[in-house]
């Protein structure tokens, strides 16, 4: 059985923000880990 991917992203924590600009090519992220901890989204 195929099960969904659950993606992961990480950068520092300096560079969030609150909103991304998000293109027809993109893909979603799941959660995102920066030094200051898991981010779920």
């Amino acid at each position: 059985l195929r099960r969904p991917t659950f993606a992961v992203g990480y950068a520092f924590g300096a560079q969030q923000v609150e909103e991304v600009t998000v293109d027809e090519h993109d893909q979603r992220l799941d959660a995102i880990i920066t030094e200051r901890g898991l981010i779920v989204l």
